[in-house]
């Protein structure tokens, strides 16, 4: 059974969609480069699951204004 996460531990500027209950999910502050795009680690606070989101929109903003090394939420 999964835990779901702790909302004080989510940006909720950063969410989307989770492809498990369809509820909202929000960046946990974790980062993942591939291909030469980055993936934001998500969380779901409703059902627990995890998984990498990319979106476009995230992208040009990164590129405009870097995400900090570090986040605040990152775990």
């Amino acid at each position: 059974m999964r835990v779901p996460a702790n909302p004080s531990q989510l940006d909720p500027r950063f969410s989307a969609e989770c492809p498990d209950c369809g509820k909202t999910a929000a960046w946990t502050g974790g980062l993942e480069q591939e291909d030469g795009r980055t993936y934001l680690d998500m969380a779901c606070p409703h059902c627990g699951n995890g998984y990498l989101c990319y979106r476009a929109e995230w992208q040009a903003l990164f590129a405009a204004f870097p995400p900090p090394r570090h986040s605040p939420f990152a775990s």
